[in-house]
């Protein structure tokens, strides 16, 4: 499937999960948490402060990346590969945002079982799916490249 950028588009079939797992994880935040009596940790300053601190860098990842920000897996020929902002320390610093963010929220409110569990379906999801699509997305990008180079494309 082409893009107005001439880019070709990688279907993530994992990303219709998500939508799946953000409902349970909620759903399992407000059953756990009413369980537990509905309170907030007393530890919810440093988990609400994580929070804010992923909320930070997801920013700056956006900021680094500007219009060239999405959800998609795109390869966009001629494509510019960005190394400024958070991509200077980290090859993918918003799934640390969304991590983080995944085992704060629970914690704020003393769900620990959804916090664990959440992390870990993330954690699934994010190494040993996303990452790799995306991986392979890159490396088709240097081979096409190359092959372009090599013919005078």
């Amino acid at each position: 499937m082409g893009t107005k950028s001439g880019g070709t588009r990688i279907w993530c079939p994992a990303l219709s999960v998500v939508f799946s797992v953000t409902y349970r994880m909620v759903s399992r935040l407000v059953i756990e948490s009413s369980l537990g009596g509905g309170s907030v940790s007393e530890f919810w300053f440093l988990w609400l402060s994580l929070f804010m601190i992923a909320q930070g860098l997801r920013y700056w990842c956006m900021a680094s990346l500007g219009p060239l920000w999405n959800t998609r897996i795109l390869v966009i020929p001629k494509g510019l590969s960005i190394d400024t902002g958070p991509y200077r320390f980290l090859r993918h610093p918003n799934y640390l945002a969304v991590a983080i963010e995944l085992i704060s929220v629970p914690l704020i409110f003393g769900a620990v079982i959804t916090a664990t569990l959440v992390t870990f379906f993330n954690a699934v999801l994010i190494l040993g799916i996303r990452i790799p699509q995306e991986n392979n997305a890159l490396r088709l990008l240097k081979q096409v490249t190359i092959i372009k180079k090599h013919f005078d494309i």
